[in-house]
């Protein structure tokens, strides 16, 4: 009796773990893509927002510190743009990583499959 029953549950566990095997790569390029996406896009978001960007560009023409002379506001003017420009670079490198990221995770499937068959069955292309 117990050995029909390890029997039934190994063919079941067999079963389902071919069926989610052959599964996979459809779900990797559907909603697991959708998935990569939004967290790439959503990234890049919280990337902007790190680095306080929008708020130094919403205060590019505030003084600082209160100053209301005219050196101290085209100061103010020059250091904030430099700030501005030094955080956009930042942005943009970490952005083109994430992005390379995600081009990866488009291509990393078919590498695996093409490297499995090539070292299960031997294949060379």
């Amino acid at each position: 009796m117990t050995k029909k029953i390890s029997v039934h549950i190994l063919s079941t566990a067999l079963i389902q773990s071919g069926k989610e095997l052959l599964m996979m790569p459809i779900w990797w390029y559907t909603s697991g893509l959708v998935l990569a996406l939004s967290m790439t896009k959503n990234s890049i978001s919280n990337m902007v927002d790190f680095f306080g960007l929008r708020i130094w560009i919403k205060n590019l023409f505030v003084p600082m510190y209160g100053e209301t002379t005219i050196s101290g506001k085209i100061i103010s003017f020059f250091v904030r743009l430099f700030m501005i420009l030094v955080q956009s670079m930042g942005v943009i490198l970490l952005s083109l990583l994430i992005v390379v990221a995600f081009f990866i995770y488009l291509i990393f499937l078919p590498i695996v499959a093409f490297l499995l068959l090539n070292n299960t069955f031997g294949f060379i292309f």
